[in-house]
């Protein structure tokens, strides 16, 4: 049986542990610019709050663009804590992604992407967002493979122009990164719907040369719980 005192040393040495833990915490925040995952929601700005947007979780439930090496995996795109995702393909690397937690009713709104500090010759550049249903899961990335963010633009000017309803099929957004942007790029959708997917396609590294593509983070704002859109909206 434990006694006093040998209660108080281990629970001392676990409140040391502690400390040390939260030690490293901050510096490794110091390194990345932000104080790990449960700051992750210094990633909305006060006027996102004020109407009602959230961070959403998500998981990746199937990714197509291999990895360079065991260290540098797809998941690591869900942490921005300086870890990063190098593909093996070079490439149209597609990301399906879908809500970690249950909601009644999911609304994507905004993508935020980073590339990775230097040091990586292949960081991302460009890349599409989809909303697909069920029918456009293997699909929907297929026409876009090549498409440049001017022709992203021409795309929703003649929707707008023409009244177009929005097909599931099509891009909702298209982001693209300049060189050593490290800092999250966010970018809003074109339409929001409640959505249980989301497509993510990687299209082109910065440099013609690049053999991978390289990509540090992958995050979504959005509305969950009881917000709901019975239609598309334009934002």
């Amino acid at each position: 049986m434990e006694g006093p005192t040998s209660v108080r040393r281990r629970l001392s040495r676990s409140h040391i542990h502690r400390r040390l833990m939260a030690i490293r915490r901050v510096n490794l925040s110091r390194q990345v610019g932000l104080q790990g995952l449960e700051d992750e929601h210094r990633l909305l700005a006060s006027e996102d709050r004020n109407r009602g947007l959230s961070i959403i979780s998500v998981g990746i439930d199937k990714c197509d663009g291999g990895c360079f090496d065991a260290e540098h995996v797809p998941q690591n795109v869900l942490r921005f804590d300086g870890s990063v995702y190098c593909s093996e393909k070079r490439r149209n690397v597609n990301l399906m992604l879908s809500p970690t937690r249950d909601e009644h009713a999911t609304v994507f709104t905004h993508v935020m992407v980073a590339a990775p500090e230097v040091g990586y010759t292949s960081p991302i550049q460009d890349g599409l967002v989809f909303l697909p249903t069920p029918n456009t899961l293997t699909s929907a990335s297929d026409a876009y493979r090549d498409m440049t963010k001017e022709q992203f633009d021409e795309l929703w000017a003649r929707k707008q122009r023409n009244n177009e309803p929005w097909d599931p099929s099509e891009p909702v957004c298209f982001f693209s990164l300049t060189s050593e942007e490290s800092q999250p790029v966010v970018v809003p959708f074109k339409v929001a719907v409640p959505a249980s997917r989301v497509l993510v396609h990687l299209l082109r590294p910065q440099s013609e040369c690049g053999e991978n593509i390289d990509i540090a983070y992958l995050g979504f704002k959005g509305y969950r719980g009881s917000t709901t859109f019975s239609t598309f909206t334009l934002l």
